[in-house]
């Protein structure tokens, strides 16, 4: 990893930018849900461009290199009240009308309603890591451990109990998770779901952290 590299919170100027990587490519839920790859470009370009994910609320931190982001990740601070993990999908609506045939919109609807099946409520006084995105051709170099590395420093710092994300029960990625050390806390299913992602549901995955202990004489 280049010594050059530099994560920070993005600037409004470059949000837009650094949070295509969470588009660009889609996911397999994305693809999935908004009906192929192309569709699922285009209409993250919108609704980056919209707001709608990642929300104005959510931080977002990326990881530069000579100006270029290679990774960005997306947190939700649930301080001492509690969140709800989600799809965002009745933020898409207008969007959708806009985009999508009317012969479409039942397969949508469906789709986006099987998702919200597999949302998971977020414990009180925790980070969220919402997204996680390294570019293509610096996965598997140890960017995306940096990156949670990086949240986990956050949260500490700010006194939070644990750090908990969602993802696909079939996601390679749960390996960095483990890892890192997340633990499966709660697990969904829903029929029909892998016929459009390839995963049969999702899990959410749960780091505690200790207190961290006072130095003597602190």
């Amino acid at each position: 990893m280049s010594d050059a590299l530099e994560i920070r919170p993005v600037g409004a100027e470059e949000r837009e930018t650094a949070c295509r990587l969470i588009f660009d490519p889609p996911g397999p839920e994305a693809r999935g849900l908004l009906g192929g790859e192309a569709r699922a470009r285009e209409l993250g370009r919108e609704i980056l461009r919209l707001g709608i994910h990642p929300r104005p609320d959510h931080e977002v931190i990326a990881a530069f290199e000579a100006g270029r982001p290679l990774g960005v990740l997306v947190l939700e601070d649930t301080g001492r009240g509690a969140g709800r993990t989600g799809g965002g999908m009745l933020g898409i609506v207008p969007l959708a009308l806009r985009s999508f045939a009317p012969w479409q919109l039942p397969g949508l609807a469906w789709r986006s309603w099987l998702r919200s099946r597999l949302d998971f409520p977020l414990p009180p006084g925790a980070l969220h890591v919402v997204e996680l995105h390294v570019t293509p051709e610096r996965r598997g170099r140890g960017l995306g451990a940096r990156l949670l590395a990086h949240a986990e420093a956050l949260a500490r710092s700010r006194g939070r109990a644990r750090l908990v994300l969602s993802t696909l029960v079939h996601n390679p990625a749960r390996r960095l998770y483990a890892r890192a050390g997340y633990r499966v806390a709660a697990e969904r299913t829903a029929p029909g779901y892998a016929a459009f992602t390839g995963s049969p549901g999702r899990v959410l995955l749960e780091k505690p952290l200790e207190p961290v202990a006072p130095t003597c004489g602190a």
